[in-house]
């Protein structure tokens, strides 16, 4: 390539930069247009930077664009990853959100056919103890660019073609055209296609070759905020096809929720043939739920749910073949399949084990003829619903046996009843070894006695455990004060419970919406807990999360007017 070739394609891929890093808002976005940061009212978020548009010209000094109403200045920053909670004033979504490593690579399989290194992204952010890039800061453009290089050159010319110099358009048509509408997950605007052949065009003309152009011009692609974000309903969204953009959204969101991946064909055919966009989102909720691709993400949610965080489990490639994770991936595909109660998660008695753990969980063959078999726990056992699996339990055995409970108090007190327990007072901590009954003791007992009696009753979970196991005791909760015969017992107590039922219900939606667990909207989590407490399942609750999602999109507050 020629000196000046070569300076051609330096200024490409500082061109791609931009593009990446360019987010401000620039007025409402309006139906039909690209919802990327940085898209003006008439061209996509590629076009207007790509072609020296408005949202890079009228940057002003504070890094925000266009109206001077607008509240944000980076996509992936500040309030929600650049939005604001909007939904009806309550319950909403951030604007814009950084895709997650896996929801990266799904993308780029689904249009492009190849699979990308993510370990060249940034890790994933987390919203309270669920994996999201919502309140993430601003990230660097080069790692994602070193992505899109990467990806351009693997992808072509073995995967897709080379364009013709000489017809960029006509290529970019046949061939391009639905990948990136893929990568996207919209129609393309005729200004995408205008600035994507302009990239071959510029290339070539900088005497670039096929390759080099069409390269430059997927990179492109890939460092669109149209790719690299998922967006929210936004007020633009209202006029004139609102509820149609409305609805795309949506599917958008649940797809990446419950996939970790874009739409598929089937869910963008049934949204572009309904009349009745409403009832078709719920019947595709209910299909994408009892889908297989949702198994592994359900279980992260209850995995990070009950403080076991798969997804950094899954960094060690045996993980996902561990005996451990079969059966939780197991217990989920029954819960979906079957439509168990989502108090069945806490005190159901029927479960499964790995043959490998049948000796440690003192049960017979069990039933089926997999590795993974279904067991049935009896009414006292400790290992009735979720929190007795191997996984969990694990995940609480302290090497020092005393701590055990405190773990296992807390999982309870948390993340089952949502109940505020302070962390302690690390100079308290550092003196541990001098208090002898920490129940007793006025430095710990507030904490430790609604802790400690609780956990204590789980100690047959441990096969180094040789001492009697006591009766839980609930100290200080109005619901379900008192003794109970056998840890059994409090987990069906708990499952019961309505505490349980909100607090499942607030964490349901703080999963689904990427939301703090204070962020959540009140209403909404006492609507679900009535749901939860009268026996429904998880596909229940999917269904009306996203009924009652679009019903509230309806009536969006404008993140880029208003004061």
């Amino acid at each position: 390539m020629t000196s000046k070739a070569r300076d051609r394609v330096a200024v490409a891929r500082c061109w791609l930069g931009v593009v990446a890093v360019i987010s401000g808002c620039t007025s409402t976005i309006n139906a039909g247009d690209s919802y990327a940061p940085g898209g003006d009212s008439t061209t996509s978020g590629v076009s207007t930077v790509g072609a020296g548009g408005s949202a890079a010209a009228d940057a002003s000094s504070d890094g925000s664009t266009g109206s001077s109403s607008s509240t944000s200045t980076t996509a992936g920053g500040g309030t929600a990853a650049g939005g604001s909670a909007t939904a009806g004033g309550e319950g909403a979504l951030g604007e814009f959100t950084r895709l997650t490593r896996a929801e990266y690579q799904a993308t780029v399989v689904q249009a492009l056919g190849v699979s990308a290194d993510v370990n060249l992204l940034p890790e994933d952010g987390r919203v309270g103890r669920f994996t999201s890039n919502v309140e993430v800061t601003p990230d660097p453009v080069h790692p994602y660019l070193l992505a899109a290089e990467e990806l351009a050159a693997l992808a072509v010319p073995d995967s897709l073609p080379a364009c013709d110099p000489e017809e960029p358009a006509r290529c970019f048509e046949e061939t391009y055209a639905g990948a990136l509408a893929t990568l996207f997950r919209r129609d393309l605007a005729e200004a995408d296609i205008t600035a994507l052949t302009g990239v071959i065009d510029a290339v070539v003309r900088g005497g670039g070759s096929a390759d080099d152009a069409t390269r430059a011009m997927l990179a492109a692609a890939l460092l669109s905020p149209d790719f690299l974000y998922r967006a929210s309903p936004s007020a633009g969204d209202r006029a004139p096809n609102d509820d149609a953009n409305i609805a795309r959204r949506l599917a958008e969101r649940l797809s990446f929720a419950l996939w970790d991946a874009p739409p598929d064909s089937e869910l963008d055919q049934s949204l572009r043939e309904s009349d009745a966009l409403a009832e078709t989102l719920v019947a595709e909720a209910a299909r994408i739920t009892r889908d297989a691709r949702a198994v592994p993400v359900l279980a992260r949610f209850f995995g990070q749910w009950l403080d076991v965080d798969t997804d950094l489990r899954l960094e060690d490639p045996d993980f996902e073949s561990s005996a451990d994770y079969l059966e939780l991936l197991a217990f989920v595909e029954d819960a979906l399949e079957s439509g168990v109660p989502v108090q069945d998660f806490v005190g159901g008695k029927q479960g499964f084990a790995h043959r490998d753990n049948l000796e440690l969980y003192d049960l017979g063959e069990g039933e089926g003829s997999g590795d993974v078999v279904s067991v049935s726990f009896e009414d006292d056992s400790s290992r009735r619903g979720l929190l007795g699996h191997e996984l969990l339990a694990g995940s609480t055995r302290h090497p020092d046996v005393s701590r055990r409970e405190i773990f296992r108090g807390l999982l309870v007190r948390r993340s089952l009843l949502c109940d505020e327990i302070p962390a302690p007072d690390p100079e308290l901590v550092a003196l541990a070894g001098e208090v002898e009954d920490r129940t007793q003791d006025a430095r710990c007992r507030n904490c430790h006695l609604r802790l400690d009696p609780i956990g204590r009753a789980f100690a047959d979970l441990d096969p180094d455990n040789e001492a009697p196991v006591p009766e839980p005791e609930v100290i200080s909760h109005d619901e379900l004060e008192g003794s109970y015969p056998s840890a059994g017992a409090l987990l069906e107590a708990v499952a019961d419970s309505r505490a349980f039922a909100e607090c499942f219900s607030r964490q349901w939606l703080g999963f689904f919406l990427e939301q703090p667990l204070s962020a959540v909207d009140e209403a909404w989590v006492a609507t679900l807990a009535d749901r939860v407490h009268a026996g429904a399942s998880l596909g229940d609750l999917v269904e009306h999360t996203v009924a009652e999602l679009h019903e509230r999109s309806l009536s969006l507050v404008p993140w880029c007017e208003g004061s």
